[in-house]
């Protein structure tokens, strides 16, 4: 299995400026000291902050093994890894080969910010950026 690493970025493709036009807002998220989530998140407590954020856990999986990795899903979304002694995110290769990076990326921004608003992420947020529809379709080419 190999292994991607993926960048938490929200995508926001219906924002719309002060003069009507829809635009695509990218925010990306810098990790704190090259982690996306501190030292002290586990299994268990990752499972426990899902619970209080909501999440219905009828729809999630998570896997973890011994060397440290949290294999996170939810139901109709991309695999997530979550690898606890780098503080990063991953993904496979044929899960960026069955959906759009894009929606990877997003869900490691979901993650991020159920961890950040629980103190177990760090991340810090980077200035908006905002495309038109035909930068962003350039950007894909």
């Amino acid at each position: 299995m190999e292994l991607v690493e993926v960048k938490p970025i929200q995508r926001d493709r219906h924002y719309t400026d002060l003069f009507h036009r829809t635009r695509t807002r990218i925010v990306e998220w810098v990790p704190y000291q090259g982690r996306y989530f501190t030292e002290q998140l586990t299994t268990h407590r990752f499972k426990k902050i899902l619970r209080k954020s909501h999440v219905q856990m009828s729809k999630v999986s998570i896997v973890s093994n011994p060397q440290d990795l949290i294999f996170y899903q939810y139901e109709g979304r991309p695999l997530l890894i979550l690898d606890l002694k780098e503080g990063k995110y991953f993904t496979t290769k044929g899960t960026l080969k069955h959906y759009d990076r894009g929606l990877v990326e997003h869900q490691a921004y979901i993650v991020t910010a159920i961890l950040r608003k629980h103190g177990y992420s760090l991340a810090k947020r980077k200035k908006a950026r905002f495309m038109r529809d035909t930068d962003e379709q350039e950007e894909r080419g």
